[in-house]
């Protein structure tokens, strides 16, 4: 069953069932109940932010029916509960989502209603009316006329919510960027304050606070030079950031259902960090872990300049916003960027690949997409062994045996390696051989299956600073995990 309808026919049941049979038991026992209970039946529903909204809405939603908000009238009760009902749940829609909508109150005060009093009424006459047509075939005109009347009803309600769509195209809620969790439980606190408090009294604190909430983040400074390797499973994308550009390498897969890594991933990174467009997109080709959610990110994001290895990625976007990555090379802020290898015509996909070589003073960082033995000897015999030593180093073809030759491990020599690859996957990757290869060299080794996202920051000094997602949400259950780099 659905998830939301079954948590919401449980907390109805512990809610009013002990009201039905005139029980005296306290609101917080009966809602704790219902927590129990679904929990019970779905362990992992605690890991979803609908369980807490849910219980929050029915906190709202129960002073608004008790003596704390109370109006004499019921539609003033019930403007009343909406509004605290936006405000008590805007810090967290903010925590989970990155924005809120300005359309909620008013929406579900019309909403609410017009299915309590109108759609679950004739459900129930339409179920009744069709039982009895079933033994009294003359009373099919009820079940019709009933039927007939909810589709109507239905209808007039999409096109009102498609009117409300249109409004907010051309009034957008606004995005809230960059809310860390100190400023979250302030707002929470001061919400929940304003929720208890009359209306009048707390206005212009409500007004206070939400321009805190729109102004940016500027408490916490920014590396000079940094870069992320997302946490996308068996694929990769990397994102790279100077003091004024932000340059994407891959965007990771799409999945037939639907699902991709730039919406569940890369955008809520970028909305969170206050990343409101891409200046160099590079796909390094054409292989859907590394190019299947493309056409979602552009669609998402501006993304001022294109570059991709493989001809055939053209057909995901418009071909007119896309360059070739061969002989690219540019510089922002005292970082040099340049393709070091790339061959379009390549017989194999994977050595479609654009290889990018990153250069800041001594510090130097490779990626390399999911390029073969081959790729590298031809990178080996371009450049010097000098031009080639890299700091950081994201695995080719994410440690498959097929790359990460001797020679080039050996040349390359980099302190940090960065396997990018899916928990569990059942291509083994990165493999044991490849492994033991940068284990030689002395190179730290992290795993995106084991450490999840991995960030790499580089002061003025240029000295490096590493941290693993994992490090910053450890539980006694996965220490052992988080502290290992190798196989």
């Amino acid at each position: 069953p659905c998830l939301t309808a079954q948590r919401a026919f449980i907390m109805l049941v512990c809610l009013l069932g002990a009201q039905i049979v005139r029980l005296q038991i306290p609101m917080n026992v009966r809602m704790l109940v219902a927590l129990l209970l679904i929990v019970l039946i779905n362990p992992l529903s605690v890991f979803l932010d609908g369980l807490y909204l849910s219980f929050l809405c029915v906190l709202v939603l129960t002073l608004s029916l008790s003596g704390n908000l109370k109006s004499p009238t019921a539609w003033r009760t019930a403007g009343a509960s909406q509004l605290y009902l936006f405000w008590l749940l805007f810090p967290l829609s903010v925590y989970c989502f990155q924005t809120f909508s300005w359309q909620s109150p008013w929406v579900n005060l019309f909403a609410i209603p017009f299915f309590g009093v109108f759609v679950l009424p004739l459900i129930i006459l339409f179920t009744v009316s069709w039982g009895v047509s079933v033994y009294v075939p003359s009373f099919e005109w009820a079940t019709d006329f009933t039927l007939s009347c909810l589709n109507l009803g239905l209808e007039r309600f999409s096109e009102a919510i498609a009117w409300c769509q249109s409004l907010n195209e051309v009034f957008s809620s606004p995005q809230i960027l960059s809310m860390d969790t100190h400023r979250l439980l302030l707002l929470l606190g001061l919400s929940l304050l304003i929720a208890l408090s009359t209306f009048k009294r707390w206005l212009l604190l409500y007004g206070v606070i939400v321009l805190a909430a729109l102004f940016p983040n500027t408490l916490q400074p920014r590396a000079d030079v940094e870069m992320v390797v997302f946490d996308v499973g068996q694929g990769l994308s990397v994102l790279f950031r100077t003091q004024h550009h932000t340059l994407l390498y891959d965007v990771g897969g799409r999945f037939a259902s639907g699902f991709n890594m730039a919406q569940g991933v890369i955008l809520p990174f970028l909305s969170r960090h206050n990343i409101d467009s891409i200046d160099a997109l590079v796909v390094s080709h054409n292989d859907n872990d590394h190019a299947g959610a493309l056409s979602d990110l552009v669609r998402s994001v501006p993304v001022k300049r294109l570059l991709v290895g493989d001809k055939r990625t053209l057909k995901r976007v418009n071909p007119e916003r896309a360059e070739q990555c061969e002989h690219q090379s540019w510089e922002w802020d005292g970082v040099s960027f340049q393709i070091v290898y790339s061959r379009p015509d390549a017989p194999a996909s994977n050595d479609r690949s654009c290889v990018l070589l990153v250069t800041w003073g001594s510090q130097r960082v490779m990626l390399t997409g999911d390029i073969s033995k081959r790729a590298e000897r031809d990178i080996l015999n371009t450049y010097t062994a000098e031009q080639l030593r890299s700091n950081v180093l994201i695995a080719p073809h994410h440690g498959s045996n097929t790359s990460s030759s001797p020679s080039f491990v050996n040349t390359v020599h980099p302190q940090h390696v960065v396997f990018s690859v899916g928990y569990q996957h059942r291509f083994g990757h990165p493999h044991k051989p490849v492994v033991q290869r940068y284990q030689t060299t002395n190179s730290r080794l992290w795993r995106t299956d084991r450490h999840g996202a991995i960030s790499f920051a580089w002061d003025a000094d240029k000295t490096l600073t590493t941290r693993s997602h994992t490090e910053g949400i450890q539980r006694f259950w996965n220490r052992s995990h988080a502290s290992l780099h190798t196989d």
